[in-house]
């Protein structure tokens, strides 16, 4: 079975961190699964990746200055490797018991089959389902539903200009359809565009200059 490292997409886009080390995290967080903590050597990890235990020890250094893991020494002398968040609380993830070799210590394996987070199925009704509020149709408000909103709100937007303006642009916002009618009207309010008071007088300005 094939297995796999996670890492959280926060640590990934860390620029402060190496490659390399966001590669020790995941083999870290494997690893810390079952017990909460690891106590994996400097030279498992090394072995692990290819690299010499001074560049173990560095990447080690980074991701403690960042506050990603802990790493203290408990009674018996042997090393607590914690990371500070945890992958279970995000990811259900089934683990099998693999040895690793010269370590006492066991790790776990994820399975590409029956994480929901690889598998195709489920990430294609995750993307359809994650996000109901960005994939819901916009409907277009009444005149009467937009009169309500602002009264609620006790704004001055004029409700019969904010139809007609995004009418004619046929709600579309810049080049994107609109998905937050509600969400546009408070931007008319905080920057007073549309206001009745603004509207009145623009209309009492046109009467007069028709005189």
């Amino acid at each position: 079975m094939q297995k796999y490292i996670i890492i959280p997409e926060n640590i990934l886009t860390n620029h402060e961190l190496s490659a390399e080390a966001k590669l020790l995290y995941g083999d870290i967080a494997g690893l810390c699964q079952k017990e909460g903590y690891c106590w994996a050597s400097n030279r498992y990890f090394a072995t692990r990746h290819g690299a010499n235990e001074r560049s173990i020890k560095r990447w080690f250094s980074d991701l403690t200055k960042n506050g990603i893991i802990t790493c203290d020494v408990s009674k018996g002398n042997q090393r607590e490797i914690r990371c500070t968040q945890s992958l279970a609380g995000d990811i259900d993830v089934p683990v099998g018991d693999i040895d690793v070799t010269g370590e006492g210590q066991k790790c776990h394996s994820v399975g590409d089959r029956n994480v929901p987070h690889n598998n195709k199925e489920n990430n294609t009704s995750n993307n359809m389902g994650a996000s109901p509020q960005r994939d819901k149709k916009f409907i277009t408000p009444t005149m009467e539903e937009v009169q309500k909103y602002c009264q609620d709100r006790n704004n001055s937007v004029d409700s019969e200009q904010f139809i007609n303006f995004y009418s004619s642009k046929g709600w579309m916002i810049g080049k994107n359809k609109m998905k937050d009618w509600k969400a546009a009207v408070r931007t008319w309010e905080k920057s007073d565009y549309g206001s009745q008071s603004k509207t009145q007088d623009s209309k009492s300005k046109r009467k007069l200059g028709d005189l």
